[in-house]
Parts: structure tokens; C-alpha cells; sequence
């Protein structure tokens, strides 16, 4: 199934790019803690942005969660061990959530951000082709029967609409998808209070502003999952528009109407080489 997968997003939600972003929250975090007062020195925040921007040792990782079984924790003993300058104070008055949840909130804004950016360009190519063919007629379907006289125009303008809700779907989802912040155990920033006392409550505002995504107001342990279910009807929509485009071009292509492109050496099948299958298409619409 690999290569139905967007390399990009493979790679977002990839350990590797996990881990380094949640580097990059501890480093964040301490900035933070330092402007509202915490004894943090600038050669541990410099240490701290080291290893957000270096790579750490996969070996040191492995042998810490093995003895641990626990990946925040063996993180954490992987960039003392490299860092020794920030080991006291690293992931000071965070919990595992901090850095699991807020990590995927990135990951989940960046990830739809790309796919945005995608539709958008494939919305941009249909609507010329609505432009180039809004007067050449073709044969309407119902129930894949022959029905009444429409153009082809209309046809890609059915398709860009499916994208356009999409696309509103997913600007939506967006929206929702926030950092939990730096909440504690429970949500409450009871050890923050601890460290920073009646500043406490601009930590969050000053994360939001580090690292470009807002900060949810309520959550608990975790971030609310409501927002998992928010991206994954957006998503669903989405799926619902691409395949509405793919199964159109599938029936399509068998009289001939419309079809994808098929290289000059390309084959159908062993057995029938006048095939023309549309398997990217085929491809699409399975996943």
C-alpha cells in the first residue's frame, strides 16, 4: 500500500520528525519559561535549540526506551545525555501530553495545510478546463444511461463544486486543530503555577505566538478528540469529491468519452495488451 502514500506526509508523521518536534516544544517551552521569569541561562537555551536543529543518537534513544519503555522519557534521557547543560530542566513542569499532543497538533496542521495546497492546484486546473470545454456538448448519463444532452464544461464544474465543499470541510478543520499548550496532568497548570506563579496563565498565550498555532482553552489530559473526528469528516469529504472524479472518468472511459493518459509503451494487461486500464485512477478510488 506504500505507494498509494505521499512521501511528504510519510514523513511528517514519521518517529524521526515526531521526536525532532518534540525537541523543538521543549526548546519552545523553556524560551517561554525564561521570559516569565523561570532561572533559565542563555547558553541552555542555546543548547536547547542545538537539539532541536541536530540529530540525536538513535542508538542512545534505543537503549534508554528499552530500559525505560517509555519514549518521552527515554527523549528526554537521550538529550541530557547529549546536552548535560539542560538536563535538570528539561520538560520542566510538562507531562508526556505535552509534547505527544501538541506534537501531533503540528503535525496534523501542517499535513492539512499540504493537502490544502494540493486541492487548490487541482481545483485550479478543472476550473480551466471549464473554461476550455463549457460549449462542447456530450451525451448526459443517468444511472449510467443514456439521458440528455449536457457539455463537458458541466461535467468538470459537478467536480470542482465536490472540491469547493472540500476545501470548506477542511479550512474548518483547520481551525479547530490546536496546540493543548503547556496544561499539566489534568489541564489545569497546577506544576506551571508552581514555577511561574501569577504569570502563569500568559505561558500558553506565549507558545501560541512561538510557534503559529493557537492554543486550545479547555482540554484535559489530553487535547479533545472531537478535533480527531473534525479533520477525519473534512478528510471524508474530500475522499468523497476525488472518488466522485475517478469513478466518473472509470465509466467514462470504457465508451470512450474520456480517458488518462496511457504511455506509448505502456500495457493493459498480459493477457489483453488492447487494455487501456485507468489505474491511477483505479488507484485513487481504492484508497
Amino acid at each position: 500500500m506504500i505507494k498509494y502514500y505521499d512521501p511528504q506526509i510519510i514523513d511528517r508523521w514519521s518517529d524521526e520528525n515526531r521526536h525532532k518536534i518534540w525537541r523543538y516544544l521543549w526548546y519552545k517551552l523553556a524560551k517561554c519559561q525564561k521570559e516569565l521569569g523561570v532561572d533559565i541561562s542563555d547558553e541552555q537555551i542555546i543548547a536547547f535549540e542545538n537539539a532541536t536543529i541536530n540529530p540525536i543518537s538513535d542508538t542512545l534513544y534505543d537503549i534508554e526506551y528499552k530500559k525505560t519503555n517509555h519514549d518521552v522519557v527515554a527523549m528526554m534521557r537521550t538529550v541530557a545525555h547529549q546536552y548535560p547543560i539542560i538536563a535538570d530542566i528539561i520538560h520542566l513542569g510538562a507531562t508526556s501530553s505535552f509534547v505527544t499532543d501538541n506534537s501531533e497538533a503540528i503535525i496534523l496542521h501542517d499535513c492539512l495545510h499540504d493537502i490544502t495546497k494540493e486541492l487548490k492546484q487541482l481545483l485550479t486546473q478543472i476550473l480551466h478546463k471549464i473554461e476550455r470545454y463549457q460549449a462542447a456538448k456530450c451525451m448526459g448519463y443517468t444511472h449510467f444511461q443514456h439521458a440528455q444532452v449536457t457539455t463537458i464544461g458541466k461535467r468538470f464544474a459537478a467536480w470542482a463544486r465536490g472540491l469547493e465543499v472540500g476545501l470548506d470541510s477542511l479550512e474548518f478543520a483547520i481551525s479547530q486543530v490546536k496546540l493543548r499548550g503547556a496544561k499539566g496532568a489534568v489541564g489545569t497548570q497546577l506544576t506551571f503555577q508552581t514555577l511561574l506563579g501569577e504569570r502563569t496563565g500568559e505561558l500558553d498565550d506565549l507558545l501560541a505566538k512561538e510557534i503559529g498555532i493557537s492554543v486550545d482553552d479547555i482540554c484535559t489530559q489530553t487535547y479533545n478528540r472531537a478535533i480527531d473526528v473534525t479533520v477525519m469528516n473534512a478528510m471524508s469529504v474530500i475522499a468523497s469529491a476525488i472518488s466522485k472524479i475517478c469513478l466518473d472518468i472509470r465509466l467514462l472511459s470504457n465508451v470512450g468519452e474520456l480517458r488518462e493518459h496511457f504511455g506509448s509503451e505502456q500495457v493493459g494487461s498480459s493477457a489483453m495488451p488492447h487494455k487501456k486500464e485507468p489505474r491511477f485512477l483505479q488507484s485513487n478510488y481504492l484508497v
